[in-house]
């Protein structure tokens, strides 16, 4: 089991929300096939995504486990852009900046955005659990946390 952060406009990851799935990193075929079933993912949203009136978000929108084996071509016939499934889980749309202090991958919590230019990145599970446990209810966290824990 594995841990991972992707970043997504917060318009498109509600859509994916719907359908179930995610399109990680850059979209492309290798991308998405890093991650394993059973992996954990949490998307942080810098932009609304929006085209008429894109604002900063910087938050932590959604997090789920990835659902299937591997990777396949994303709704709508996009040839170029491959997904996932992933079953999300209830959870609170959650600022990222209160929480760079506590995470180890942030090398520099008063400059902390550039660290998301890297659009898939794999995270220790300590700092899963930081995110999570900000984002999701009491009964969920706890039954993450046990997850979390038992791959290590």
């Amino acid at each position: 089991m594995a841990f991972w952060i992707t970043v997504e406009d917060r318009e498109p990851v509600l859509d994916q929300q719907n359908a179930g799935e995610i399109s990680l990193g850059d979209g492309s075929r290798e991308a998405n096939n890093r991650l394993n079933r059973g992996d954990f993912v949490i998307v942080y949203s810098p932009m609304e995504g929006d085209p008429d009136d894109d604002e900063p978000v910087e938050n932590f929108v959604a997090i789920g486990r990835v659902a299937d084996d591997v990777s396949h071509g994303a709704p709508g016939g996009n040839d170029d852009r491959f997904c996932r499934k992933l079953a999300y889980l209830a959870c609170v749309e959650t600022p990222a900046e209160p929480l760079m202090g506590e995470l180890t991958f942030i090398r520099d919590p008063d400059d902390w955005r550039g660290t998301f230019a890297n659009q898939l990145r794999r995270i220790d599970n300590n700092d899963f659990l930081v995110i999570a446990e900000a984002m999701l209810p009491p009964p969920i966290f706890q039954k993450v946390q046990k997850m979390a824990g038992s791959g290590f």
